[in-house]
């Protein structure tokens, strides 16, 4: 009888240690469970976010890529004009050579008819 008394106690302790151990771990899960709940809103706040920051950047790569080829067609304006003046510039100083020549041959000629004049 004793040894059945003991083992009943033995087994009301261990019930009562396996419903504490069973209440902590209810109690552990709980919070993990509804942060769980949330899970599911938060990732789909998350894609909607996610979709978000996605339009604007392709918004924004369209604007960049219009940008550049605003740029790209004044540089080519700005080239082509450079091209012109350069070449201006090429022409006026064959202007300047060949009335620098001018003047030196007209000097010549002015120097040959004053020497002919003065003998």
């Amino acid at each position: 009888e004793r040894r059945d008394g003991a083992e009943r106690q033995r087994t009301k302790d261990e019930i009562a240690t396996l419903r504490t151990d069973i209440q902590l771990l209810c109690q552990s899960t709980n919070p993990l469970g509804k942060s769980l709940e949330y899970v599911h809103e938060d990732l789909e706040a998350m894609t909607r976010e996610l979709e978000h920051w996605r339009s604007l950047h392709a918004k924004n790569k369209a604007k960049i890529h219009e940008a550049t080829l605003e740029v790209d067609a004044g540089v080519k304006q700005l080239d082509t004009s450079l091209e012109d003046v350069d070449r201006q510039i090429v022409e006026e100083k064959e202007k300047i050579r060949s009335l620098k020549s001018a003047i030196i041959r007209n000097d010549a000629s002015i120097a040959k008819l004053l020497n002919g004049v003065v003998q």
